[in-house]
């Protein structure tokens, strides 16, 4: 069921590389451990949501999720799992959260902001790469919005006053 929630994620999405195997999160989990950690989401005992994430020292990086797209919209399951690492990073004393490169002004909403990436893609073959290196030049973000759910001290002082 994770894998199914997964590949309806990364079906979604606008660039992927392609499916992840479906022993991948089992495989993980096995070499990394506690370092490798896996939520489910529930709604009446059916699993309509997971997040996965690495802990690293206190370091965060949220890694796949999967969901159920249908009930996404009623249940604003997304949403949810980012409140979901934030408290998990609370809970666990972690200073930082990385949220990964999509959904970006989503997650701006819950106080996260971006941070310029690059990204570098190589492949064995040289042919492959000919081919590549135009494709990845023209690879240009979505361009959103930046929320910022913190009130600064003086617009809370007026609106006290």
């Amino acid at each position: 069921m994770i894998w199914q929630l997964y590949k309806n994620v990364a079906e979604n999405a606008s660039f992927n590389l392609g499916i992840l195997p479906k022993d991948y999160f089992t495989i993980l989990k096995a070499n990394l451990g506690d370092k490798f950690i896996v939520e489910g989401y529930f709604l009446e005992d059916k699993l309509v949501g997971f997040t996965s994430m690495f802990i690293d020292n206190n370091y965060l990086e949220d890694h796949y999720i999967g969901l159920n797209y249908t009930l996404n919209a009623e249940f604003q399951i997304y949403h949810r799992m980012l409140y979901e690492y934030v408290r998990f990073a609370i809970d666990n004393r972690l200073s930082i959260i990385h949220f990964g490169r999509t959904a970006t002004e989503i997650k701006t909403t819950i106080g996260a902001y971006p941070k310029e990436m690059k990204a570098y893609l190589c492949h064995q073959s040289k042919i492959a790469n000919y081919f590549i290196q135009p494709i990845t030049k023209n690879v240009i973000a979505k361009k959103y919005t930046i929320r910022n759910p913190f009130k600064k001290i003086e617009e809370r002082e007026l609106e006290k006053g």
